[in-house]
Parts: C-alpha cells; sequence; structure tokens
C-alpha cells in the first residue's frame, strides 16, 4: 500500500501498515486494562490527545461527553487531556470526579481517586503537583534497540528513497531529503510505541 503527502511531494510503502499496527496496539493495550495516560507514558508521548482520538475513533472511548467548566489538577492539563476527556475515558461522571479531586485527598480510595494515582504515580508519591517529564520518558529512552536511517538518491526515480534497516517493506520516496527524515523518525517512534505495548500485552 502506497500513501501520497501531496504536500511534500511524499510516497510512502508500508507507511499505512505500520500506522494501523500502531493504532491496533493502542487499542489492544486499552482493552487490556491501561488507561488513555498510561499508554501515553507507557510509549513516551507528551501527549495523551492523540491517543484518545484513536481510541474514540476505534469506538472504544465514547463520542459523547457531559460538560464541566473544572479544568482539572494541573498535571492532567500537562498532558493535553481536558479533565472531560479524562473523565471521558475513564467512565466518570464529571461532577463526582471533580469533588473527589478538589478535595486533594491522596489517601483516598475510590475509584476516581485510585485512577488518579494510577495515570500520575508519581505526582502522588511525592503528594504535590509538580509534574516531572523524565516519568513519561523514562520508559521509552531506555529502549536498546536504536534504528538506523538511510536516505539514498533513486537515479531510476530521480527521487530520495528513505528506509529503515530491518524493515525491506518501507520505502518513502520524496524530491524533499527533510520531509523523508521526519517521517522516518515519526515511523520509528511508531515502530518502539508498538514494541512497548506489546511487551504490555504479553505479560
Amino acid at each position: 500500500m502506497t500513501r501520497w503527502d501531496r504536500e511534500n511531494r511524499l510516497e510512502g510503502t508500508a507507511l499505512r501498515q505500520i500506522e494501523q499496527e500502531y493504532e491496533k496496539s493502542l487499542c489492544r493495550a486499552f482493552t487490556c486494562g491501561m488507561s488513555v495516560v498510561e499508554i501515553a507514558r507507557r510509549i513516551g508521548s507528551a501527549k495523551a490527545m492523540p491517543i484518545y482520538r484513536t481510541l474514540q475513533r476505534s469506538g472504544l472511548v465514547g463520542t459523547g461527553m457531559k460538560r464541566s467548566k473544572y479544568k482539572g489538577p494541573a498535571y492532567l492539563q500537562r498532558v493535553r487531556l481536558s479533565f472531560i476527556q479524562w473523565c471521558n475515558a475513564w467512565g466518570f461522571d464529571p461532577k463526582t470526579a471533580e469533588e473527589e479531586l478538589a478535595a486533594h485527598d491522596t489517601t483516598s480510595t475510590s475509584l476516581i481517586c485510585t485512577a488518579a494515582r494510577k495515570d500520575f504515580p508519581l505526582v502522588f508519591k511525592k503528594r504535590d503537583a509538580a509534574f516531572d517529564l523524565e516519568e513519561w520518558e523514562r520508559e521509552i529512552a531506555t529502549l536498546e534497540d536504536r534504528p538506523s536511517f538511510r536516505i539514498d538518491w533513486d537515479v531510476r526515480r530521480q527521487k530520495y528513497v528513505g528506509s529503515i534497516q530491518g524493515i525491506d517493506s518501507l520505502a518513502i520516496v520524496s524530491m524533499h531529503p527533510s520531509a523523508i527524515t521526519m517521517e522516518l523518525v515519526r515511523v520509528s517512534w511508531h515502530l518502539k510505541a508498538i514494541e512497548l505495548l506489546g511487551d504490555i500485552e504479553n505479560r
């Protein structure tokens, strides 16, 4: 399967297959019991919104949401997920969640407070609202496998061709090496995320 990016005149073979496998991995991790924020933390994503949207498109997270003026704790805003979206992903009533989280009771065993501790373990361990990005980056930074990128000039195509060592089916073609580089980085990140989530699924 080939995908085109008209803006950068970029052609990619096997890109969509990798993207689909990445999306399937997100869905499998969610159905295995991981929350949206947990998945984001596990794969080293500073933003939980793209994962939330993927799960919505798959039907695993509902599209209908109640309204609330409560913005939620600071640590929730840091991951670019609104309070309403967080409640929606967990299936919580926003008003009830607002009351419990606003109380700042770190010893509560309610489902809502337990979910918050599950999503932000270091915040509750330190008992403050400071957000530590090291928690987010630790998992993905410890991966041993580092992808090797390659960009060559193809005389026949009269274009550059990008590839990742070990993935023979992947070829990204463009007149612009910079566009190929950005796409290779994105694909390699997806492959690492698939690996990390596969480890969760196999436990």
